[in-house]
């Protein structure tokens, strides 16, 4: 009887342990984790989805999770992670959802200012059919377009316009300043010499 209540008492304490990965075999997505002076066998650990549509998120070593072990046998158990451990929380403002990577990079939503964040100490690559943006945008940097640009609104340019291709004007073409073609000539004060050797005058 006593054999069978000590028994029954640590397959209850089995039931739900907490451990540190140690392991991680990404090809199955499966790891092991370090429970004391036991460390189990490859487990798998819970995704937010794992059906048709997937996610995928491995855990890391070191990182404190917990272990589920249906009827306290360690070798069916399942990991659900994570648990803050000596890992410091990344944020600690209770209105922000942040996701933090090792290298760095953070997201951030503000639900109370409805402001979202990116800090990507990388790259950023959108590949898609077609992308429509609805807002006002402001960039800093510069721009490459390797496609052609068609602008059905207004452009206004402040800086400098270098054009190493041909320009055809289907509309009226307005300078509030010289207009100036091949070889310094002056479109408002270019001069001809007329059929009796005679300069003209500039055009008015």
């Amino acid at each position: 009887m006593n054999f069978e209540i000590t028994e029954l008492n640590r397959l209850i304490a089995n039931m739900i342990r907490i451990g540190t990965i140690v392991e991680v075999d990404d090809g199955k997505a499966l790891a092991r984790v370090q429970i004391g002076p036991i460390k189990t066998d490859w487990l798998p650990w819970v995704s937010n989805r794992a059906g048709d549509c997937t996610t995928w998120w491995r855990p890391d070593p070191d990182e404190q999770v917990l272990v589920f072990s249906p009827s306290g046998d360690t070798a069916q158990g399942i990991i659900v992670f994570g648990i803050y451990g000596n890992a410091d929380q990344p944020n600690t403002n209770p209105n922000e959802h942040t996701t933090r990577y090792k290298d760095g990079t953070t997201i951030t939503y503000n639900r109370e200012t409805s402001h979202l964040t990116v800090n990507c100490v990388g790259n950023i690559t959108v590949t898609a059919n077609q992308t429509t943006i609805n807002t006002t945008t402001t960039h800093n940097g510069d721009v490459t377009i390797n496609g052609n640009l068609n602008v059905s609104g207004n452009t206004d340019i402040s800086g400098n316009t270098s054009v190493g291709g041909n320009t055809s004007v289907s509309g009226s073409l307005a300078s509030k300043g010289g207009i100036s073609g091949a070889g310094g000539l002056s479109f408002e004060n270019h001069v001809h010499t007329d059929g009796d050797g005679e300069t003209t005058q500039t055009p008015r």
